[in-house]
């Protein structure tokens, strides 16, 4: 397993890194079907799906696999989230955020997510570079789902759904209940995948009256963070903090506002480990304080 390693300053990762992008004039050539090479699969639910792929996942696909299916990674990147422990499936709504997921950071901005798959199947982990075409987990039916099925799709930072398409599909975006076959073929040899994390816009932080003047990476932070950034109002205060998903702020720290604007900011991550909510902001001379915006990053060990 190869893994980026922690030690690295994000500095110095994130300038080690290429400029990945997906090519401008053939972009549907960066990813894969996330099937292995000569499986097929029917589309149960494709872009604009009415039962569930609106809104913020308007842009993804559903693929007719069933359970134990071999599923693998639509691009070279860092995988930056598993999720393997949930068991149960089915279409109640508290099931909806327990679904078994891969995502992978692919260096241009954006990141495949691969979801509903079988309880502990998955054999990466986070930090870890993946090759097109390589063996993540087996597809299952955990989280909301009313079959077995994997659903895939390339989403932003803030995992808001993106246009993609495929390199091995004709004419690029399947269409639902279309048939296509794989030709995801995994072949490492003479091709290296640099540790590549996408950069966080400079604006990340805009609608919390912040921009980043320090290279931060959308999907991975270790041990801990420093960061300078401007406030776009008057403030006293700048903060930056780490929230539970779906809670409560467990880790903050807060520097005074320079009259330039200008603030320096740093946070010890140790002790952390998971999927976190992160997010810059400013406060109030008190420490009160309030975010429009936050992004989800995994918190390495």
């Amino acid at each position: 397993m190869i893994r980026v390693v922690a030690s690295l300053g994000l500095a110095t990762l994130i300038a080690c890194a290429p400029n990945a992008v997906v090519p401008k004039s053939e972009p549907c050539e960066f990813y894969r079907l996330p099937l292995v090479a000569g499986a097929q699969a029917s589309i149960l639910q494709g872009n604009h799906g009415a039962f569930s792929h609106t809104g913020v996942n308007e842009f993804a696909w559903d693929f007719d696999v069933q359970e134990g299916t071999p599923i693998v990674a639509s691009g070279d990147g860092v995988v930056i989230d598993v999720t393997d422990h949930f068991v149960k499936g089915g279409a109640r709504e508290e099931l909806r955020r327990r679904a078994n997921r891969v995502s992978i950071d692919h260096g241009h901005g954006f990141q495949s997510i691969y979801q509903h798959l079988a309880p502990h199947s998955i054999v990466v982990r986070p930090g870890q570079l993946v090759h097109r075409g390589q063996f993540l987990g087996k597809s299952g039916n955990t989280g909301f789902s009313t079959m077995p099925h994997l659903h895939y799709e390339v989403v932003d930072g803030g995992e808001r759904s993106a246009p993609s398409c495929f390199g091995d599909v004709e004419g690029g975006v399947p269409e639902q209940g279309q048939s296509v076959r794989s030709d995801n073929r995994f072949d490492p040899r003479g091709r290296i995948v640099v540790p590549q994390l996408s950069p966080m816009p400079r604006y990340a932080y805009a609608q919390n009256d912040i921009e980043l003047l320090t290279v931060l990476p959308t999907g991975i932070l270790s041990g801990a963070v420093g960061l300078t950034g401007r406030a776009l109002k008057p403030a006293s205060h700048a903060v930056i903090f780490v929230a539970e998903r779906e809670g409560d702020v467990v880790r903050s720290a807060r520097a005074t506002v320079r009259d330039d604007g200008v603030f320096y900011l740093r946070l010890e991550l140790n002790g952390l480990h998971g999927r976190y909510r992160f997010g810059v902001t400013l406060s109030d001379a008190s420490g009160r304080y309030t975010f429009n915006m936050s992004t989800l990053l995994t918190i390495l060990p």
